[in-house]
């Protein structure tokens, strides 16, 4: 089978030309050798020349698939693909800003082909933080997690990242960690994480530059939200927009247009939990100072206050599960009772769910 890919731009100039004679593990493996060269061939000719038109022709739909996958990691979803004939064009999604240029020629030389390489992915939680190291094909080799601690602090919160992160490249010592993400439930800006939603004290951090500084790997930060619906996206190959909704501590949500994070003018578009639902006198107060927001009907942390808020007017077997103390209710709890058949812990995730 052959893989051609070329530039069309009134003549056409050829990129790049595979020849195999089936798709296997050692195909991936030439072509990982020769992928970088080809991204950075597309991106340079792309930022000098402005937008150009690279087809890809290939029969074989699993390689095809393979190729368009990684180069979309490689370029940092920056390029929509889309079928043409029995072909792909690639498309970038322009116009680059100088800033975009330069912040992504930076990043591409770090990026190798996959190989031995791999990349690890923060969570940041109300309860706590979540790390795992994968591959380029998105396979988790190792995860591990601690404790937030924001009760002490943002600073304590970066430490507990850094700590992680560390522990976390220990275990892959044998591998290239060629980049960082980071998920966080908050508002981020161009530089700036502006807002921690689950911490009052943080407020305009550069967590980028506190990872690089004390990890120097390539660290991207983005809403959780946001990376949850772009990666859903992705890994589904959902087509056209698409709307995510995140329920956890908080209720976030993300916003795709033309394969794009839409952020908005604050950089706070998406926050679905922040919709008024309620708008009546006794709408329920929520952590962002408004009443009304879904955030305070749907939330993991609104399931525990409206239970700990009714729990003396029921009998139920939460009482048993938290041993009558009812500082002890978590939404867990509640969904235990709940899966035990218990009326009061079932009427309670109804609110939630008619809220939604």
């Amino acid at each position: 089978m052959d893989v051609n890919i070329r530039l069309t731009s009134g003549q056409t100039f050829d990129l790049a030309k595979f020849e195999f004679s089936e798709f296997n593990e050692e195909t991936k493996k030439e072509i990982d050798k020769n992928l970088m060269k080809l991204a950075v061939k597309i991106f340079n000719i792309v930022v000098t020349f402005g937008p150009k038109v690279i087809e890809l022709d290939c029969e074989d739909k699993e390689l095809q698939s393979y190729l368009i996958h990684s180069l979309n990691l490689i370029l940092q979803m920056k390029f929509t693909f889309k079928k043409l004939g029995g072909g792909v064009q690639i498309l970038p999604k322009l116009p680059f800003s100088r800033e975009e240029q330069n912040f992504l020629r930076s990043k591409i030389k770090h990026l190798g082909t996959f190989g031995d390489q791999v990349g690890i992915g923060i969570d940041i939680g109300g309860h706590s933080i979540k790390a795992v190291c994968i591959d380029g094909n998105g396979n988790i080799i190792e995860r591990l997690e601690a404790d937030t601690k924001k009760q002490e602090g943002y600073r304590v919160v970066i430490q507990q990242i850094i700590s992680l992160i560390k522990e976390l490249l220990e275990l892959v010592k044998d591998r290239k960690v060629i980049s960082i993400g980071v998920g966080i439930p908050g508002g981020i800006g161009p530089i700036f994480v502006r807002k921690m939603i689950i911490m009052e004290d943080w407020k305009d951090v550069n967590l980028r530059a506190e990872i690089e500084n004390a990890i120097g790997i390539p660290t991207f930060i983005e809403n959780d939200a946001n990376v949850m619906a772009l990666g859903e996206k992705e890994i589904s190959k959902i087509e056209g927009n698409s709307v995510a909704l995140a329920l956890g501590t908080g209720v976030g949500g993300g916003i795709i247009i033309d394969d794009k994070i839409l952020h908005g003018e604050n950089y706070f578009a998406g926050e679905l939990g922040h919709i008024i639902i309620d708008d009546s006198e006794n709408a329920r107060l929520c952590g962002c100072g408004n009443k009304g927001c879904l955030q305070a009907y749907a939330s993991g942390t609104a399931i525990a206050e409206i239970t700990r808020e009714e729990i003396s007017k029921h009998k139920t077997i939460i009482t048993e599960l938290i041993d009558n103390d009812i500082q002890k209710i978590t939404a867990r709890i509640v969904a235990n009772a709940a899966n035990q058949g218990d009326i009061f812990a079932i009427d309670i995730f109804n609110i939630a769910a008619e809220s939604l």
